[in-house]
């Protein structure tokens, strides 16, 4: 079972169910990548599934099973990317980054504060 499912990131990005699927499906991987490397650990969504990759010796240092706030910037980082399809935007304002963003519920889970 996956930390969210494809149906979960529909929901959250108010996308069509049928065209965005898979789209979706890339953009949650690629989330559930970056919140791994920012974190600098593997992520589960389950004790169990962490006991068998511990005992698989594939867990690798410190793992966590996704708590509430990393799901949500999961969600976060994968309704950006929904929403932002291009490097570059024209004609757009810059917007800031909103407080409490990804990083933001990721930061208290990181292994360490390094470059």
């Amino acid at each position: 079972m996956p930390i969210l499912t494809t149906e979960q990131a529909i929901a959250h990005c108010r996308a069509d169910p049928v065209a965005d699927a898979q789209l979706l499906e890339l953009y949650l991987d690629a989330a559930l990548d970056t919140a791994q490397d920012y974190l600098q650990r593997k992520l589960y969504e389950s004790k169990e599934a962490l006991d068998a990759a511990v005992l698989a010796d594939e867990a690798g240092e410190m793992p966590m099973v996704a708590s509430s706030s990393v799901k949500a910037a999961i969600l976060l980082i994968c309704g950006h990317l929904f929403e932002n399809r291009e490097t570059v935007v024209v004609g757009a304002s810059a917007a800031v980054s909103l407080p409490m963003g990804a990083y933001d519920l990721l930061r208290p889970h990181r292994r360490s504060f390094g470059v």
